[in-house]
């Protein structure tokens, strides 16, 4: 078989053409600090790249989520605790009236409190975490407990 000069030629520049192109990509690779400068580099380790990207993404998203819940459910143990003294209050003052030496001043004394505590227990009823009330179950966006005027 004859190889010509023209196909020894064609061959030669062929090679340094590849080779210039390989060259070509290190340098981009060392310039960017990145393996993979576009998908047709490795269309499987872009995938995998990818795949890595989004199971990152989502475990911080998970994160904020236990984090938001924390506080949500710090902020709800905190209104419970109150909605638990203020009742212990109203218990406290109400069996104090119960008995034969209360007199008219002292009803209307409790009486009072009574109403404060009752105003105090509306609101924390209607407490909220940012923009969402905590006791309102799925309509959390609207307010559990309403006054009727």
């Amino acid at each position: 078989m004859r190889v010509t000069e023209v196909t020894k030629r064609d061959h030669v520049v062929d090679n340094i053409q590849k080779s210039s192109g390989q060259l070509q990509d290190i340098q981009i690779q060392m310039a960017t600090g990145r393996r993979l400068n576009k998908t047709s580099d490795d269309p499987i380790g872009a995938a995998r790249s990818q795949d890595i990207v989004t199971t990152i993404y989502s475990q911080k998203q998970l994160l904020q989520n236990i984090v938001d819940n924390v506080a949500w459910l710090q902020r709800t143990e905190q209104e419970i605790s109150h909605i638990n003294e203020m009742l212990g209050k109203i218990r406290t003052l109400a069996l104090s009236q119960a008995g034969s030496d209360s007199n008219e001043e002292s009803r209307q004394m409790v009486a009072r409190e009574f109403s404060a505590a009752r105003k105090s227990l509306f609101d924390t009823g209607n407490a909220r975490a940012r923009t969402l009330y905590l006791f309102s179950g799925i309509k959390s966006l609207s307010p559990p407990l309403k006054t009727n005027d």
